[in-house]
């Protein structure tokens, strides 16, 4: 073979090893490049994140132990949590509704108050006797949405407002008997014990029930004691009259229609406040007393020796010692209120020549008073380094029948109307 032959066979080779060299090393190159990119790319796979909460995890279920002396509360029911009402321009009035002292009724009920008892503040017993502040301002009226009427609608006819009712009612306010029309009557109670700036719903089911309470007293010959406010706002008067003539029923009869300012997580039934049972007056659940109601787990402190003395004066027990020992509850009553009690190692006192059962209602109406303890719900400490007991109070008063607060709470809340409240604290009822 010629030289230049086999130099342009060389040639040719060379030229055809760089070719594939090249192209060669960009084939290898590509393919490591995709990979890397897609080993840093998350896989298609995993899940996308995004900022809803997650599922909240299933509530456990609670064992309630009361050998402890713990009293059962509401957590231990897991009650539903809802956000927080706007501030309110007033709080409740009156307070309670007390039947007539040593009145009985058909039902053979005889209720006995304490009248010796004072007290200087809103919502405490209706057997005290005082005025109310009303709130500076009320409530702005509620509306409803409506379409606008156009030219061509034919406005509706007009009516004349309904003849105001004849029907009179009776009560003792501020010591006098006073009687006059049924819907003014009823209006003054109201504006006396919730004022106007309460749901429209929770202020029209207050006047059924002091309707109601006040009628069937009357019905009986008895005037009950309710004080009356010296008018009634416009908005209360309004309410009033949507109601007005209806009334609380069980078994075609007016109930006892007993309120009281709050409920304390329950509330407490007629057996266990009165001593005898009324099957409308039985102890309901209140999930939303310990999350809204202004009067749940107030507090107030009392040195060891105002403690003894407020003892000794009601009781003659003289207490000494240690007084972390002084009190034992023993038991409650309807859930939350002190059943059985005892001081200083006494279950019971004399008083007028009878003996005296010590129980969270005796304790708190007759040794401590209406005016220092707000409801016979209550919890006891006492704290060594100041010698101070603090009670504990939940609710507002005796807790049987309608609550104000948690009427409030229902309609504001739970978008209850006036029968439906008055349902739920009244059982068995019919309202008409």
């Amino acid at each position: 073979m010629e030289k230049s032959s086999l130099l342009k066979i060389l040639m040719s080779l060379s030229i055809l090893s760089l070719y594939v060299f090249l192209f060669g090393m960009v084939g290898v190159i590509e393919p490591v490049s995709s990979w890397r990119d897609a080993k840093e790319a998350k896989p298609v796979f995993e899940p996308v994140k995004t900022d809803a909460p997650d599922e909240p995890p299933e509530a456990p279920a609670t064992t309630i132990n009361t050998a402890n002396q713990r009293k059962p509360g509401l957590a231990d029911y897991n009650a539903p949590v809802l956000p927080r009402p706007p501030e309110r321009n007033g709080e409740p009035g009156g307070g309670e509704t007390l039947p007539e002292i040593s009145k009985a009724d058909e039902t053979g009920v005889t209720f006995v108050i304490d009248e010796t008892a004072e007290t200087d503040e809103p919502g405490g017993e209706i057997d005290v006797i005082g005025e109310t502040d009303e709130p500076a301002t009320s409530a702005p009226e509620e509306t409803t949405a409506e379409t606008t009427a156009t030219a061509t609608e034919t406005p509706p006819p007009e009516t004349s407002p309904p003849e105001p009712t004849a029907e009179t009612l009776r009560v003792v306010s501020g010591g006098a008997v006073v009687e006059g029309n049924a819907a003014d009557i009823v209006a003054r109670v109201v504006q006396n014990e919730i004022g106007s700036s309460f749901n429209k719903e929770a202020i029209k089911a207050q006047a059924v029930a002091a309707y109601t309470y006040i009628k069937r007293h009357n019905a009986l010959n008895s005037t009950p004691s309710l004080t009356l406010a010296p008018t009634a706002s416009d908005r209360v008067k309004e309410c009033v009259g949507e109601v007005a003539g209806q009334g609380a029923y069980y078994n075609g009869e007016l109930i006892q229609a007993v309120f009281s300012a709050s409920s304390a997580g329950y509330s407490s039934s007629a057996a266990n406040v009165w001593g005898e049972d009324l099957p409308y007056l039985k102890s309901v659940k209140c999930a939303f007393d310990e999350e809204y109601d202004p009067n749940y787990g107030l507090t107030k402190v009392f040195t060891s020796n105002e403690v003894m003395l407020k003892v000794l004066k009601e009781t003659g027990i003289e207490l000494s010692g240690d007084p972390a020992g002084w009190f034992k509850v023993s038991g409650w009553v309807d859930t939350v209120y002190v059943g059985e009690m005892s001081i200083g190692g006494n279950t019971s006192y004399s008083s007028g020549g009878n003996e005296v059962k010590i129980t969270g209602r005796v304790f708190r109406e007759r040794i401590m008073g209406l005016s220092e303890l707000r409801s016979a719900a209550f919890d006891i400490s006492y704290d060594r380094n100041r010698d101070a007991f603090t009670f504990t109070t939940y609710g507002y008063g005796h807790g049987a029948g309608l609550s104000q607060n948690g009427a409030n709470i229902l309609a504001n809340r739970q978008g209850y109307d006036y029968i439906e409240i008055l349902k739920h604290y009244y059982t068995g009822i019919e309202v008409k």
